[in-house]
């Protein structure tokens, strides 16, 4: 398993969703380059999954993406289109209860340092 967290300003929460699908597709681009095994060998198996429909929606290619969020969404298509075995799909935030910790905890500078190897157990 692996991940990150970072912080990302934008005007709307469209925006700062689109900013942050981009940024994971990106990161996955970057382990992507950097293994080691053949070239047949490179297919990644990741889902990226966000609470945002419209996002998931636009990056999809399923409807028409918004003036804000255009040049980000083309972006994150162009990274999609190059990430073969890479999915994105929309999870209601109520069912992925990790995730929303990460950021809430993210938020308020309380995130330990450990998050990734020891994850918190949580009860819903």
């Amino acid at each position: 398993m692996d991940g990150f967290v970072r912080q990302i300003h934008a005007p709307f929460a469209l925006v700062a969703e689109t900013l942050a699908v981009r940024e994971a597709l990106s990161w996955l681009k970057q382990k992507q380059g950097a293994r080691t095994e053949p070239k047949m060998g490179t297919d990644l198996h990741v889902e990226i999954s966000s609470d945002n429909a419209s996002v998931v929606e636009c990056v999809s290619g399923r409807i028409e993406s918004p003036w804000a969020a255009w040049s980000i969404i083309n972006d994150c298509k162009s990274l999609l289109a190059q990430l073969r075995g890479v999915k994105i799909r929309y999870e209601h935030r109520d069912t992925n209860q990790a995730v929303d910790w990460i950021a809430k905890a993210h938020g308020t500078d309380s995130l330990p340092p450990n998050w990734l190897s020891k994850p918190p157990i949580l009860y819903g």
